[in-house]
């Protein structure tokens, strides 16, 4: 599955098949340690492992951590019950694909850490998030990208919101967060309040440049989705979609595809030039006339 960066990527979040972004050849010699590919993050010094989240899906649970570099390598699945004492033995598995370690589950676990080494000490374990049920709960939801620079993004993340809501169709939101100023953020808190978004926030003890943080979002989103929303939009802060030849929603088209092999729609893009910056604060209507 190809994430093509100068389109909107619309994904069907039920299929396990989405989550390997090489063939099944690939898995296996990585899963086996005959191979390392020259992936985008291998090769370079190594970071210490540093966790984001983990999802108990039907057949694995799906461990997200942030750290680059770790492609390929294994690691071990460390268990924990619902008062952090571990439930030994660890689970030998390895990071494939990228960002991503897929352990065994385990009855009794509802936190879980990841570490090179068989034993020893581990990084605070992340609570375990039970996705087993694959009924979602949304059949459209949006992941949007990183949020990050010093711009203020109030009035274009209401704006986002409202329009996916009422024009497309989206039922909940996924938001990435890497900066964000206050005001903004005093927004994002209210949607959350109401139950129409949930905020991850990207960040840890390693700098990386704004396109490492994107490249992690897709993984995290699509693995986060998988189980509770039926399909996600991938979508930039300042991207709008909009149908043009279709008089429903794209939720109401989506819903209209009996093709159970569709797993991704990609939709080309406009561009429209932005000449203004937006304001700090709300201050009165001429502001978002």
């Amino acid at each position: 599955m190809k994430i093509h960066e100068a389109a909107y990527s619309i994904l069907a979040s039920r299929s396990p098949q989405l989550f390997s972004w090489s063939s099944k050849r690939n898995c296996q010699e990585i899963c086996s340690g005959e191979k390392k590919s020259n992936r985008l993050f291998h090769g370079g010094q190594k970071m210490n492992i540093s966790l984001l989240s983990a999802f108990e899906q039907p057949d694995r649970i799906y461990v997200m951590m942030t750290s680059v570099n770790k492609y390929g390598d294994t690691v071990h699945c460390r268990y924990f019950n619902h008062q952090r004492k571990e439930i030994t033995p660890a689970y030998r598995t390895v990071v494939f694909p990228e960002f991503t370690a897929r352990c065994a589950r385990r009855e009794g676990a509802k936190y879980i850490s990841l570490t090179d080494k068989y034993f020893g000490s581990y990084g605070f374990p992340v609570p375990i998030t039970d996705r087993t049920n694959q009924d979602p709960t949304y059949y459209f939801s949006a992941c949007l990208a990183p949020l990050y620079g010093t711009e203020f993004k109030w009035l274009l993340l209401a704006e986002f919101i409202e329009h996916h809501k009422i024009q497309v169709g989206v039922k909940y939101f996924y938001v990435y967060v890497n900066e964000m100023d206050e005001y903004s953020r005093m927004l994002l808190d209210d949607y959350v309040r109401s139950g129409e978004a949930e905020v991850i926030v990207l960040r840890d003890r390693f700098t990386r440049n704004e396109k490492q943080w994107q490249v992690l979002e897709l993984q995290e989103c699509l693995t986060r989705a998988r189980g509770h929303s039926r399909w996600v939009a991938m979508i930039d802060l300042d991207e709008r979609l909009t149908s043009t030849e279709y008089s429903g929603t794209l939720s109401e088209y989506l819903q209209s595809i009996s093709n159970q092999t569709i797993a991704e729609l990609s939709f080309r893009q406009q561009w429209i030039l932005r000449n203004e910056s937006a304001p700090e604060k709300y201050v009165n209507k001429s502001q978002v006339g």
